[in-house]
Parts: structure tokens; sequence; C-alpha cells
């Protein structure tokens, strides 16, 4: 399981705390339900044993003697437990997942409310929008979807790799020497990722602002002007995301493709099987163990896979968890607690100054005039003089 301080994802599990109940539930049940599947496969070898020697004397590594009735209803009610451990593990973390969606959008929609308005204006409501809206989406769905599968995907392999080594450990190294290939394949294939992911995400952030000022433009935009230039930027940031996309697949689509058929439950099987065949002649292997060898072997891969994606949505999730703690570290307008009634309604500047931000000049400069209550007061200027500051 990534950790929560020393791999930077402290902010992700900052952000999830309120519902910290439901994702350590989700993920606990469906470690257990992994853990009763794999007992399910074993009870499997179970049966092919009793088909194949009657169910008598020592069956993998402990000794039993079960008909093949015993054995089915072992498998049953093992499997029953497996799903329904599954079951319920997705239902808790889609509970918590709702819950923290309004738990966000609450608490963001209040504190926006008390920034300065300077702050809104600048960020733009695009990106205040993402985050409102985007983002909080994908936390609902780490916290649906991902959490039980980190509970699954870390113990399964953990609990079948131990199983294999017990049952028969030259198998067992066939099968981790397969996954090991794959991983080395796999992250080759994602070694310039973070770079490639930075730039994927501020292509997809341009296209959002894109529409969202064509959108709020588009009065203007059919008063003065007939598209070409508006929808320019729209057009030309769709074709830079374009460009980065494909040039992501050149650059890791093969490899890619090529480890992801290495860590499929079929490589493996085939050498564990090749193997086992080798055992068996050489009368060092029994077939149920081969069996319940290819059973595990199999799920290890398969429960193994989810890891893969799991770092991307993981990393999706932190960034979307970091923008939305960004916001919610801003400091708000001071209020006081008490309103209080002015003795008069004059508005007055003495001595402002203003400079935006990432500008080494002053926008304004020792600003100072009264606006009298009943009186209208015009700024007036030459352009750039700071009359819209």
């Amino acid at each position: 399981m990534p950790d929560k301080k020393s791999d930077g994802y402290g902010v992700l599990w900052r952000i999830v705390k309120p519902v910290k109940k439901y994702v350590y539930s989700a993920m606990t049940l469906n470690a257990l339900g992994s853990i009763a599947m794999i007992g399910t496969l074993l009870l499997l070898s179970l049966v092919v044993d009793v088909l194949i020697t009657g169910g008598g004397g020592r069956f993998l590594f402990w000794n039993v003697s079960w008909n093949l009735q015993t054995s089915l209803t072992a498998v049953a009610v093992c499997g029953a437990v497996a799903f329904i451990l599954s079951m319920v593990s997705f239902t808790v973390s889609h509970l918590g997942a709702f819950e923290l969606e309004v738990v966000l959008r609450t608490k963001l929609s209040k504190h926006m409310a008390q920034l300065p308005l300077g702050y809104v204006i600048t960020s733009g409501t695009g990106a205040l929008k993402k985050v409102m809206l985007e983002d909080v989406k994908n936390l609902h769905a780490f916290v649906a979807d991902t959490t039980p599968t980190i509970g699954r995907s870390y113990t399964a392999p953990a609990v079948s790799l131990l199983i294999m080594f017990t049952l028969d450990w030259r198998l067992a190294l066939i099968a981790l020497g397969v996954l090991v290939i794959g991983m080395l394949m796999m992250n080759f294939a994602m070694k310039d990722s973070k770079e490639l992911h930075q730039t994927y995400d501020r292509g997809l952030g341009k296209i959002n602002a894109a529409v969202i000022e064509f959108i709020q433009a588009m009065v203007v935009v059919r008063t003065f002007d007939d598209g070409t230039s508006s929808f320019k930027r729209y057009h030309s940031s769709l074709e830079m995301f374009r460009t980065i996309f494909i040039d992501w697949m050149k650059k890791s689509g093969a490899s890619a493709r090529i480890s992801m058929i290495v860590l499929s439950p079929l490589p493996t099987m085939t050498a564990v099987l090749a193997g086992g065949i080798i055992f068996i002649n050489a009368g060092t292997l029994s077939i149920a163990t081969l069996v319940g060898m290819l059973f595990i072997s199999t799920a290890m891969v398969d429960a193994f896979m989810p890891i893969m994606w799991l770092n991307n949505f993981l990393r999706k999730s932190k960034a979307a968890a970091s923008r939305i703690e960004e916001i919610t570290s801003l400091p708000l307008m001071p209020y006081p607690e008490e309103g209080s009634k002015p003795e008069e309604t004059t508005i007055r500047f003495e001595n402002v100054d203003f400079r935006y931000e990432n500008r080494d000049e002053n926008a304004l400069s020792s600003v100072s005039f009264s606006a009298e209550p009943g009186t209208t007061t015009a700024l007036v200027g030459p352009s750039g003089a700071g009359k819209s500051t």
C-alpha cells in the first residue's frame, strides 16, 4: 500500500480523511475477500485431487480425507464468502465516496465564497470549475473504486506468492520470473510517464479553458465576430493535445502492449505448466499440486495487474487532492464578527499601491481620491494607465 508520508501521497489521504472509516473498511473487506478467493482456488485443486485419487492421503501440504460432495460444498461456501466480502467492500466504498463529495463541495463552496474577488478573477472560472466538479469527481472515483482494489491488489499477490513457495518453490520461481520480466518491461514503457502526464494535463487544461472562454464570450462573438478568431484558440488547443497524445503513444505504446501481454495470466500459466510437466515426468511433483500452482499463479498475476493502472489513478487523484487543498488553504477575506454602521458613505483611496502577480512594476502607485455620496466619479486616462485596475 502506498505510504502516506514518504512517497508524497499525504495530501491525498488528508483530503479523504473525513471518510477514512469507509476507506479502511472497504480495503480490509476486499483484502479478506481476495484471501477467500485464493482459498476457493485451493479447494478447487482439492476437487481435482479427489477426482484423480479418490480423496485419500496427502493433498498439497496437508492430510485430507474428503469425498467429492464435501469438497464441492467447501468450494461453494468459500466462493460465496469471497463474493459477499467483495460486494460489501464496494458498497461501503461507494457510500464513503458519496459522503466525500458532499463534504468537499460544501467545504469548497463555503471557502470560495469568502476568498478575495481578485483571486477568483485571476484564476478564472474554468480552473475553479475543474476543481469543484472534475477534481471532486476524481476523488469520488478514487474512494469508490480504487481503495477496495488497493486492498485486493497488495494482499492477493503476497498471499498467493507465499502459498506458491509453500507448494513448490521451483514453480513459484518460474511464475515470479515471468512477473519480474513483465514489470521490467512495464517500467521501461513508463520511464517518461511523469513528464508525459504533466504535458497531457496541461494540454487538457488548455482545452477546458478554451471551451469555457468561447462559451462565455458567445454574445460578443455573435455580435462582432464570425467565430474564426475565437474558435481558432479552441482548435489550436485540440491540435496541440492531439500532438501530445500521438507522441505519447509513439514513445510507450509498443513496449506497453508487450508488457501487458507478458503480465497477463496466459504466459504465467504456460511457463508453470511447462515446468510442471517436466517435474511430473521426473516424479518430483503431483498432478494435484500442479493444478493448485496453475490456479494460484494465474490468480497472483490477475490480482497484480491492477497495480499497473493504480499508480496512474493514484497520481491523478493526488493531483486533484493537491488542487483542492491549495484552494482550501488560501487565506480568507477578514470579516468582523459584528458589523458596524458607517458614519458616512464617502469612498476614499489613500496612497493605494497595487502590483499584479509576477510583475515588477506597480499598476497603481500612490493613488488618492474621494468619491462623495450623491456624486459621479469618472476615471479618465490613456490606455494602460490603470483605469481597470
